[in-house]
């Protein structure tokens, strides 16, 4: 299947594949923070929804879906960096460790600060990442989403201020791309509260 959908060779296919089975591996029997209709939603979903946002933007590589799949991997299990950089290929691994937060409640401001200078894949993976959690938010905890969407106001001022970096890697159709998505998920938020308050 991904032989398919990348063209690439054995190599890079098994990079990707392994990426994918060490996230579902790892993530097995974690669920994500609330209930959808009564059901807990299994934790995979999450990584993979980073992944396909990833994809849909025009920034999937090898490199960028094996990172997106496993960005959580080393913040939420105990795999060692090693195993990672075996499985998922160095450059992965290293955008793997840029996404990882190991600080408290009072660092993730700063961490969120990191973003100004990471890598601009770190940066769009990450931007996948905090969108599809707010999407997650408006449906467990509703309350929650807007708040949580606005504690990131440092990461998505370095997405404002790196628009250009975007485009020169990956071409200007990924930076509107990226940015549409986040206007979308602001909307969102603006419906919610709006219907919160009828």
């Amino acid at each position: 299947m991904f032989a398919k959908i990348f063209k690439t060779d054995g190599g890079s296919v098994n990079k990707l594949e392994n990426a994918v089975l060490l996230a579902i591996k790892y993530h097995n029997g974690e669920y994500r923070k609330g209930k959808v209709n009564g059901q807990s939603i299994p934790y995979i979903i999450h990584p993979i929804n980073v992944m396909e946002a990833v994809w849909v933007w025009g920034a999937g590589t090898e490199v960028t879906l094996s990172a997106s799949v496993t960005h959580d991997i080393k913040e939420n299990t105990a795999i060692k960096h090693e195993e990672l950089e075996f499985e998922i290929g160095k450059e992965a691994a290293d955008i793997v460790t840029e996404l990882t937060y190991e600080g408290g409640k009072e660092q993730k401001k700063e961490y969120m600060r990191t973003f100004h200078t990471s890598s601009i894949d770190a940066l769009i993976i990450k931007i996948a990442d905090r969108l599809d959690n707010v999407k997650g938010f408006m449906l467990t905890q509703p309350d929650y989403a807007q708040k949580y969407f606005d504690k990131a106001v440092d990461l998505f001022g370095a997405l404002m201020s790196r628009l250009d970096e975007i485009k020169e890697k990956y071409g200007e159709q990924t930076s509107k791309n990226i940015v549409d998505s986040y206007i979308s998920v602001q909307i969102s938020l603006s419906i919610l509260e709006t219907n919160k308050e009828r």
